[in-house]
């Protein structure tokens, strides 16, 4: 019983927001029976206290996933906060997804995301997820890039850009971004991002 009281902790309101909400609703039937789901789970690092919107943390690994506000949130704040809670804990990545994706086409954005990161979830709601998806457009390029997910659709000629960090991507971009942070530890988070853009870093 108190596995599945855990297991359900991440869909109890209240949400910070509706986003949330509808992320709360939609992901956890997607995920393993044996993974728990949280809510606001806080992640210590040297720069301090970060909370994920979401965790699911399965037998394969665990994996952040966020809902982006278009006024809430800055790109390069977002990709060294996302790296430091990479270098600080055992979380292997973590997804943003646009409140508009959220909002218009959940499906789509969760789909491509298991494409990319299927650990995450299991096979039964990869193959749900493939379904929602495909009923609704037609993803057809779907990639990687080393601080994103691409997907394309072009029957409605749209792109859809899901941020991404993860350990797992080749380039181990989240880690230079993370030792970036670390050698400049004494920096205000304004300065580290001003001289992370004069060094083209991020």
């Amino acid at each position: 019983m108190e596995a599945v009281i855990q297991r359900l902790s991440g869909y109890e309101p209240p949400y910070d927001s509706p986003l949330e909400e509808q992320l709360a609703l939609f992901l956890p039937k997607h995920i393993e029976d044996e993974a728990k789901f949280f809510k606001q789970y806080q992640v210590e690092t040297p720069r301090g206290t970060f909370k994920l919107d979401f965790l699911v943390d399965s037998p394969k690994g665990k994996f952040g996933f966020e809902c982006d506000g278009k006024d809430f949130h800055e790109y390069r704040r977002d990709l060294f906060r996302d790296a430091l809670i990479l270098g600080s804990s055992d979380i292997v990545s973590v997804h943003r997804i646009t409140g508009k994706d959220i909002h218009n086409r959940i499906e789509d954005a969760v789909f491509a995301i298991s494409k990319v990161e299927p650990d995450a979830f299991s096979e039964r709601g990869r193959k749900n997820l493939w379904t929602l998806s495909i009923s609704r457009s037609d993803l057809d390029v779907i990639e990687s890039t080393d601080d994103g997910v691409f997907a394309s659709d072009d029957t409605r000629r749209t792109n859809m850009i899901i941020g991404r960090l993860s350990k797992r991507s080749k380039d181990k971009f989240w880690e230079k971004l993370f030792k970036f942070a670390m050698a400049n530890h004494y920096l205000t988070t304004e300065e580290l991002l001003e001289k992370a853009f004069r060094e083209h870093v991020a």
